[in-house]
């Protein structure tokens, strides 16, 4: 496999080459054409709760997340039963811890080109990104990977690091949440 370095201008070269033919990026990892976006996919990125069906499948319902049984015939046999019993399928479930939440819709929401309001994540979470995650916002605006104005989202160039800008949201909101248990 190619080094990162050389994913990256693959990345890039793909962008430049996407734009350059009327796609428009959406996502980390998503292109279309205006108006074609995935609205399936999009669900997941804005904390929507969506169905597991099938083996393997997994489910986000009323704050729980789930995951199916991952073999196809003990899921079928599972489900040979009363309607009622259909639950017997699920192999695991849980529901986030609220730094979890936190963490996941972060994560989430910066993978959108669009990145996110400021408002919808104190709507979610009843306190204020800033109050949150303010120093890790900062450190990654200064870096220049991180936009924070009206919206909060990736530059192009932070793109790339999206995977550790998530890390240490993370990291910071379990920090806080061990030194102060005000995460709620």
């Amino acid at each position: 496999l190619p080094d990162e370095d050389q994913l990256a201008d693959l990345y890039e070269a793909a962008t430049d080459l996407l734009l350059g033919e009327g796609y428009e990026q959406y996502e980390l990892s998503n292109w279309a054409r205006p108006g074609h976006e995935s609205r399936h996919n999009r669900t997941y990125w804005t904390d929507g709760e969506y169905l597991g069906i099938g083996a393997g499948a997994h489910g986000y319902l009323a704050g729980e997340r789930y995951e199916n049984l991952a073999h196809p015939s003990e899921y079928i046999e599972r489900l040979s039963g009363p309607v009622l019993e259909a639950s017997g399928a699920v192999a695991s479930r849980y529901s986030p811890d609220p730094a979890t939440s936190m963490s996941d819709w972060l994560g989430l929401r910066l993978r959108l080109i669009e990145g996110f309001l400021p408002e919808a994540f104190e709507s979610r979470f009843g306190k204020t990104v800033f109050e949150c995650v303010g120093p890790v916002l900062e450190d990654c605006a200064s870096a220049g990977v991180l936009e924070v104005g009206p919206r909060i989202r990736l530059t192009r160039r932070g793109r790339l690091l999206h995977g550790e800008v998530a890390a240490r949201l993370l990291a910071h909101i379990n920090r806080s949440q061990s030194n102060t248990s005000g995460v709620s």
